[in-house]
């Protein structure tokens, strides 16, 4: 049960940024159109951290909870990625996607 709602609460957060970023399927700030008129991009989620790569049963929960918040067709353009280089890679694409 732990697990589990940790996995929520992880996806929970993680939606929360798509949605804020217009990458969840509502459109973002445009709005106005119905998910169904939206045509998805494919979004990487990098993850950092041995929960997600080692515990399998964290890892099925987190998608589960994806495809449930999300809907299987939006969820299906999230691709979450494991990032193995510690907090240098996300430094490194954090200015990336600044400039």
């Amino acid at each position: 049960m732990v697990t589990r709602r940790a996995a929520r609460l992880a996806a929970a957060g993680i939606v929360g940024i798509l949605k804020k970023i217009g990458r969840d399927g509502s459109g973002g700030i445009t709005g106005g159109r119905s998910r169904s008129d939206i045509k998805m991009k494919r979004t990487v989620v990098a993850i950092e951290g041995g929960l997600y790569s080692s515990y399998t049963l964290f890892r099925e929960y987190l998608h589960e909870a994806l495809n449930e918040i999300l809907g299987e067709d939006i969820a299906k353009h999230v691709i979450l990625n494991v990032t193995e280089d510690g907090s240098g890679i996300g430094a490194a694409l954090l200015a990336a996607s600044y400039s």
